[in-house]
């Protein structure tokens, strides 16, 4: 799915830009929904959203489209794992202190199962630490 309504695109700019904190180091994740991705930036999101999304950041290099397995089972290493691991990734590459996460259908579940389950793995305390903010864009909360 592409999405591409504008006033979407620039409602999530200016959400993904509020600051909270005057030395922080804001970051945007953009987490597609069910799929085996591989180029979510072209394939999912298209360039343009995200584009058009980062422009809101205080540093415009400060973002990630996300590429995993979200045809698994959201708490499967191919699923959870792998958005753990991209996010851990990113946050560490760039010192992010504040992460915006976008999320798109079932990728919202996947984001929501690291936010509720702490414990689950060793990364999730860092990642939870650094959200600020979750847009969920049609979250599929009864699953996909």
């Amino acid at each position: 799915m592409k999405i591409k309504t504008r006033s979407l695109m620039s409602a999530l700019a200016l959400a993904a830009g509020l600051s909270q904190g005057a030395f922080a180091a804001q970051g945007v994740a953009f987490v597609h929904g069910t799929g085996q991705q591989s180029d979510a930036y072209n394939d999912y999101w298209t360039g343009s959203f995200v584009d058009t999304v980062r422009q809101g950041l205080p540093n415009i290099n400060n973002y990630t489209v996300i590429n995993c397995d979200f045809e698994q089972y959201m708490w499967a290493d191919g699923a959870v794992g792998c958005l753990a691991e991209q996010l851990t990734t990113f946050i560490n590459n760039k010192n992010i202190t504040e992460l915006t996460l976008i999320t798109h259908s079932n990728g919202g579940n996947v984001v929501r199962w690291i936010l509720s389950n702490p414990t689950w793995d060793s990364r999730f305390p860092n990642i939870i630490n650094k959200v600020t903010r979750t847009i969920a864009l049609a979250p599929s909360s009864g699953g996909t």
